[in-house]
């Protein structure tokens, strides 16, 4: 049993025997978002990631780049000495959690035995068409209450704001600064099971987006849709269904 009180704050006594899942969080999210996750998958060990400058790494400096959070990822599950394992990625987590398992696979490490990748079009797809770090507050605002996933009394008070606008700027500058074509001269294929989830009511991540994930597998690819928008998965019906699949 091992011990990560950093990057995995809130299940720290990391058992590498057991089937694990580590979850990385969207934009402006932190490790907390997956907390309940562990009460309802108790098949596995549930390993949430926190990023930088927010939870329990909230007097730390944010990432600079994708790559580097990615590395630094790597770095702890490659420490954990885990070898079964899968990752799970909602949103920009599902982007980092591509690019950590480039990061294990260039250094022989196991790979996931499954790659979840949640709200987010493929890599080869920008986010969005504008960089949304650069949005002011009123249109950054804006677009988290149509993206969904925070109660909107929280957005609408001034002390959340405060804290959440730097975490959620500096989040979405790392999408923004993102060019795949700069990262990968070719495109990466991974012996890895890849499956795409989505909301049918997400208006970030059309369905042909989400699709394209299945250009980089070697092995197979599933894709789902469910019931809600940007965040359905905060339905309590979606880790049921999560956790019949992790079944199969």
């Amino acid at each position: 049993m091992q011990k990560h009180t950093s990057v995995f704050p809130i299940n720290t006594q990391i058992q590498n025997t057991l089937p694990t899942l580590f979850c990385l969080p969207s934009a402006g999210g932190s490790a907390a978002m997956y907390r309940e996750w562990q009460q309802h998958l108790n098949n596995i060990q549930v390993i949430p990631v926190e990023y930088p400058g927010r939870g329990a790494r909230f007097t730390e400096a944010f990432a600079e780049d994708i790559k580097s959070l990615a590395l630094e990822i790597a770095d702890t599950i490659v420490q954990s000495q885990m070898t079964h394992f899968s990752i799970f990625g909602h949103s920009l987590g599902a982007l980092i959690s591509w690019e950590v398992t480039l990061e294990l696979k260039k250094r022989n490490h196991p790979l996931p035995q499954h790659l979840w990748v949640s709200a987010r079009k493929a890599p080869h797809f920008k986010p969005s068409t504008e960089r949304r770090s650069d949005l002011d507050d009123s249109r950054l605002l804006a677009l988290l209450k149509e993206m969904g996933g925070t109660p909107e009394a929280f957005l609408n008070n001034i002390e959340f704001q405060a804290l959440l606008l730097p975490i959620i700027r500096a989040d979405f500058k790392l999408h923004d600064d993102y060019v795949f074509q700069q990262e990968h001269k070719e495109r990466p294929m991974l012996a890895v099971p890849i499956t795409a989830l989505g909301g049918q009511e997400d208006t970030q991540v059309a369905y042909d987006t989400l699709s394209e994930w299945c250009l980089y597998s070697d092995l197979s690819f599933e894709q789902f849709e469910f019931q809600g928008g940007h965040f359905y998965l905060q339905d309590a019906s979606f880790l049921d269904w999560f956790k019949n699949k992790l079944a199969l």
